[in-house]
């Protein structure tokens, strides 16, 4: 991939390389004091389900360690109901279960569900508003301890099977 720089001169674009992303979106605000993260990704990553729990905690020690704050809040939120490989396919549901192992190892953390706000036809939900209240309640309540707001969805405890039930 070439570019032109000026008009006149010409260079080569690096390669495509995790490290970029880090370099010129992450560490640039590093200088700044935060008091934690909310995060929404994960699009990119449905058919790396495999490993997204592992790379999500290593993501996650990585800022902290960056910050200087090995216990700072980290929020996210699920990915939304979409098809992304076919209706029939199954690496949304476990790249969904995929963040949920990683929030098993990542302490002061939380997730917000995003079960009931996607869209079938677009990928990017349409009910960002409600996504964002999601997280602020999430917050107010773990890092503020504002009581009154429930962000936390159900999960699941333990499962029974019997026959063909669950």
């Amino acid at each position: 991939n070439l570019k032109f720089l000026n008009d006149t001169t010409l260079i080569k674009k690096p390669k495509y390389k995790p490290c970029m992303l880090y370099n010129a979106m992450i560490a640039p605000a590093e200088t700044f004091t935060i008091k934690g993260f909310l995060w929404y990704q994960g699009e990119s990553n449905q058919h790396n389900y495999f490993d997204y729990d592992k790379l999500q905690v290593s993501m996650v020690n990585l800022w902290r360690k960056e910050w200087k704050n090995e216990d700072m809040p980290f929020y996210y939120v699920q990915l939304v109901p979409f098809p992304f490989d076919g209706a029939e396919r199954i690496s949304l549901s476990l790249v969904i279960e995929a963040q949920y192992k990683a929030l098993q190892h990542i302490s002061n953390a939380g997730i917000v569900a995003t079960t009931d706000l996607g869209h079938f036809t677009c990928i990017h939900p349409p009910r960002k508003k409600e996504i964002g209240q999601r997280l602020a309640a999430l917050a107010l309540r773990k890092t503020y301890q504002i009581n009154g707001v429930l962000p936390d969805a159900p999960m699941i405890d333990k499962v029974v099977f019997e026959g063909n039930k669950a």
